[in-house]
């Protein structure tokens, strides 16, 4: 398909920004998501923004600055987001019908990744619910406890 991608026509979309602000919060640490704000807007502005306040802006970054981040988010999810880049919508939507209960969490953000970069504007209730997914599995991690937190949540400490 050709024209604008999803990330284009909906960058001030709330679901889509929301959806990559949970993307940038499993790539990208704390600290990580600090850093590349402060690349782009300078260290004296980010210093007292609360972290939800970090991967919200982060989120809703356009211009040369947004090919920075994903330019980091394309190095940090490459690999794994490659067995997803080639495929149509109907098979990306198969294999997360069929595998989400199986997926790792980094397969999930790096599915969700290429969901959001996607052509099809089609896709938005793919991207919902990959979302969905990796916001109850946050969720769930958290009520227990925080326990398996690192390892089955945070993608970015995989790094």
């Amino acid at each position: 398909m050709g024209g604008q991608s999803f990330a284009v026509r909906d960058c001030r979309n709330t679901q889509y920004i929301e959806h990559r602000q949970l993307l940038l919060s499993l790539v990208f640490t704390p600290a990580e998501a600090s850093e590349r704000l402060a690349e782009i807007i300078g260290q004296d502005q980010v210093q007292g923004i609360r972290l939800p306040s970090i991967y919200s802006r982060l989120a809703r970054i356009t211009g040369p600055a947004r090919h920075l981040i994903d330019d980091r988010i394309s190095t940090r999810l490459g690999m794994v987001a490659s067995q997803f880049t080639t495929l149509r919508l109907c098979r990306l939507a198969a294999v997360w019908s069929h595998g989400r209960d199986a997926m790792e969490p980094k397969t999930l953000a790096a599915l969700l990744w290429v969901v959001l970069s996607s052509e099809s504007v089609h896709i938005r209730k793919l991207a919902h619910a990959i979302a969905g997914e990796l916001d109850i599995r946050a969720r769930r991690a958290y009520v227990a406890g925080g326990h398996g937190v690192s390892s089955t949540m945070k993608v970015a400490s995989a790094y």
